[in-house]
């Protein structure tokens, strides 16, 4: 089957799975035990699977997010969070992507002075965890 799908659809995303088991902070970027930590990754050791928070201070511009997840390698599974925008900069922008695919909306008003972009994000746990963040940051 990966074969078949991998031939046909390029840069395509796989979990392979039995009986549809795939943990839920896959699914729904949330840490099985509650609070993620701001600095350090959740290895998910049973999954295969591993989670952290992105954070940065300067606004993203929305179209080159857009770009950077779509070339994202093949091994970040999910991306969810709230960040700050030149786009909307008054507004909070919420980002749910998964694979190559991403939503990006504003989505209500901020009620800080200093808004900080924060992002979830689930991958496989070979992932090159600096380069995806070198690539979000040039975003």
């Amino acid at each position: 089957m990966r074969a078949f799908v991998t031939e046909r659809l390029d840069g395509v995303r796989l979990i392979e799975t039995v009986h549809a088991d795939v943990p839920l902070s896959v699914l729904l970027g949330a840490h099985p035990g509650g609070e993620i930590s701001m600095d350090d990754p959740v290895d998910h050791h049973r999954s295969g699977f591993v989670s952290w928070v992105y954070r940065r201070e300067r606004p993203f511009a929305e179209d080159s997010l857009r770009d950077c997840i779509a070339h994202l390698p093949g091994s970040v599974y999910r991306i969810k969070g709230f960040i700050h925008t030149s786009d909307h900069p008054r507004h909070r922008v919420l980002v749910q992507a998964v694979g190559m695919r991403s939503d990006i909306t504003p989505f209500d008003q901020w009620d800080v002075a200093d808004p900080v972009s924060v992002l979830v994000i689930v991958a496989d746990r070979a992932v090159d965890r600096a380069a995806v963040d070198a690539a979000l940051d040039t975003c």
